[in-house]
């Protein structure tokens, strides 16, 4: 079916957790869109405002659908923004024995002209890096330079949520948000019936009151891949993982919503409370140009 043709993946790379350099990769199938600042979470609706529920997932996978049937051609300016921790240990040289532990912080952006084209239901995605860390470059066919994350695809993650071939996969919640200078908007909370499932993705997703269009997901750390060993090795700290993803669409053209940013946070929490921010990445989209943005007609 077109929902597995079309997940995005999105991998994280942990390394250098714990006192031996560890290399790890994990895999979410990431599901992505925008909001506006000022949205709050103001509780749960009683049990007899479910019935809305219904509506809202089949206009949801109406979207899902329209996203799924759609040809692109467009380009845009995608911005890299890295912050990572690395914890090095090295020979203490000044003593008979023992190691010197130094934790470094390294930043690193990358500017990129990056152009999708979708056509027939087969994507193709394309890099130029033209400026890193300040610099002004032209690397065609560039690959995406993030050391701790890989994605691609991520206009199509609304998909593996909320498309109507995954519905039954879930169980949804219904909350409500105060309304804002864009308007009203929702939020569903969406947990997967099978924890243990390869493609169990899990999440809050945020969609306007009155096109029912995706605007912002936020991932629960369950859902990446490999979150088990992720756990085992926050278990060795005698910590626990905290890991944000946050995906924004607030760009809009002709009914779909696009990537504005997307907000990476993976960290470590210890037994006082305290937060270790292994890692912080930022990517934003801006500038698009659109050629094409229609809806494939099947019959």
């Amino acid at each position: 079916m077109m929902a597995k043709r079309t997940k995005s993946l999105f991998r994280i790379r942990l390394e250098s957790m714990g006192n031996k350099s560890t290399k790890l990769l994990f895999i979410l199938f990431f599901i992505q869109f925008s909001i506006s600042a000022g949205i709050s979470l103001i509780g749960a609706f009683e049990e007899s405002s479910q019935p809305k529920l219904s509506e809202i997932l089949k206009k949801t996978s109406e979207y899902c659908q329209r996203l799924e049937r759609s040809a692109l051609d467009y380009v845009c300016i995608e911005e890299v923004k890295e912050e990572t921790l690395h914890t090095h240990i090295s020979p203490d040289h000044a003593r008979d024995q023992g190691y010197v532990t130094a934790v470094r912080r390294k930043r690193t952006t990358y500017t990129y002209d990056y152009q999708m084209i979708r056509k027939n239901k087969r994507i193709k995605e394309n890099r130029t890096l033209i400026k890193k860390n300040g610099k002004k470059c032209c690397i065609e066919n560039a690959e995406l330079e993030i050391e701790f994350i890989k994605f691609a695809n991520e206009i199509f993650g609304p998909v593996g949520l909320l498309s109507l071939q995954r519905q039954s996969l879930y169980d949804y919640r219904i909350f409500e948000s105060e309304n804002t200078d864009q308007g009203p908007y929702l939020i569903i909370e969406a947990v997967h019936k099978n924890p243990s499932a390869r493609d169990s993705l899990c999440g809050k997703i945020w969609f306007r009151k009155d096109h029912f269009d995706i605007v912002r997901i936020e991932w629960d750390q369950s859902s990446l891949g490999n979150f088990a060993a992720i756990q085992e090795i926050a278990k060795q700290r005698e910590e626990e993982p905290s890991i944000r993803i946050i995906s924004e669409f607030a760009v809009e053209k002709n009914g779909l919503r696009f990537p504005s940013q997307t907000i990476t946070e993976m960290a470590f929490i210890n037994k006082k409370g305290k937060k270790d921010v292994r890692a912080r990445i930022t990517v934003t989209y801006s500038h698009y140009k659109f050629f094409t943005v229609e809806t494939e007609i099947e019959y």
